[in-house]
């Protein structure tokens, strides 16, 4: 489960904090106590 960012991030400062395609797992931040199920409507 990735992330991937369409559009920079500013920083308010006039600099980018996260540019247009950097990519992430958002479950390497996350603790989940319960079951995630994930659907995937295009199927």
């Amino acid at each position: 489960m990735t992330f991937t960012l369409g559009n920079d991030i500013p920083d308010g400062k006039g600099g980018v904090l996260y540019p247009k395609g950097y990519a992430f797992n958002p479950s390497n931040y996350l603790s989940l106590t319960s079951l995630l199920v994930v659907i995937d409507s295009d199927d």
